[in-house]
């Protein structure tokens, strides 16, 4: 028999981590860990760098030719990232 303040342990970590902040660091990790896979090998080979602050995801490039394409395709980047890690973690996208 479950006492009144038991709850699902998974219910407890997610308020663990909204109480110390740690979301959208786990989120940033698992953008960039699902990158290659969203993008393909090509994009991910000419990417430099990718952060995430205050739901704004920055990626640098080393080709101005391919961050001038991805640009026109940046809201379907977003929405596939976010389908990936399974939450709205990106609101806009920025290319260096």
């Amino acid at each position: 028999m479950r006492k009144a303040q038991d709850q699902p342990l998974s219910d407890v970590i997610n308020q663990l981590i909204d109480q110390y902040k740690l979301r959208p660091k786990l989120n940033e990790v698992a953008i960039i860990s699902c990158w290659e896979k969203t993008m393909g090998k090509a994009v991910t080979k000419q990417t430099q760098k990718i952060y995430l602050k205050n739901k704004i995801l920055f990626v640098q490039f080393e080709s101005a030719i391919l961050k001038q394409e991805l640009r026109y395709t940046k809201e379907t980047i977003i929405t596939k990232l976010n389908q990936a890690i399974g939450n709205e973690a990106i609101e806009d996208l920025i290319f260096l």
